[in-house]
């Protein structure tokens, strides 16, 4: 006897929760690994409605976050302008595309403003293209500035057995999810023309992306 309206605000309300509501009003403690809590995650964050026609918004990356999203993704692919800008859209639909340096720039101006606790960049990294990689690369670097986390935390290799740090301690950080492939050039080491085509932007970028197979997707 519910209605579709009804369903909806149902599964969105505070009674179906992931989270109990008492607990919301707890203190949290923030120091477990960042793999203990529930995180604010936003899908598809650039699209204004469907994922088959809908048009892509830079805006909508600032919303989500002001919302209190921890969490964004961004689908990114070769652009085939002339200028050779990497963008963000939803791969083989009918979606708008957005310019990356764009989105990260907006990432940037609005990523603390509601919380001083990570931020983490799902990237479903379609980008082929050595150069644009880099592109990517230094466009981070250079807009995210020390926010950018490059390095693993001394007390915190990436090794196995080994926890990931608390919140706390990546208080003000962005982090960067995007997975690698390891392709077999046979030619010269892939990472090194990766490096080469940083070095022609003036940056040492090649360090935060190894390159990614078509197909790749997030970690």
């Amino acid at each position: 006897q519910i209605s579709v309206e009804g369903f909806a605000r149902y599964l969105i309300s505070e009674e179906n929760s992931v989270i109990p509501p008492e607990k919301l009003d707890q203190s949290e403690d923030m120091t477990f690994p960042l793999s203990h809590y529930f995180i604010n995650s936003s899908h598809n964050t650039y699209l204004t409605a469907g994922q088959l026609a809908g048009n892509s918004s830079v805006e909508m990356y600032r919303q989500t976050l002001l919302s209190g999203c921890r969490c964004v993704e961004l689908d990114c692919w070769k652009g085939r302008t002339a200028e050779e800008e990497p963008v963000i859209t939803h791969g083989f639909t009918m979606t708008s595309e957005i310019s990356f340096k764009e989105v990260i720039e907006a990432i940037a101006d609005c990523a603390f403003k509601t919380s001083p606790f990570p931020i983490i960049l799902s990237f479903e990294n379609h980008v082929d293209s050595p150069k644009q990689q880099a592109k990517m690369a230094e466009y981070c670097r250079s807009i995210f500035g020390d926010a950018l986390l490059t390095e693993t935390l001394e007390k915190y290799p990436l090794e196995s057995g080994v926890p990931l740090p608390s919140p706390q301690e990546l208080m003000g950080k962005i982090l960067v999810k995007n997975k690698k492939s390891h392709p077999k050039p046979s030619d010269g080491s892939t990472k090194k023309k990766l490096s080469e085509q940083a070095s022609n932007t003036n940056s040492d970028s090649s360090s935060v992306f190894e390159p990614s197979s078509p197909s790749a997707g997030p970690a």
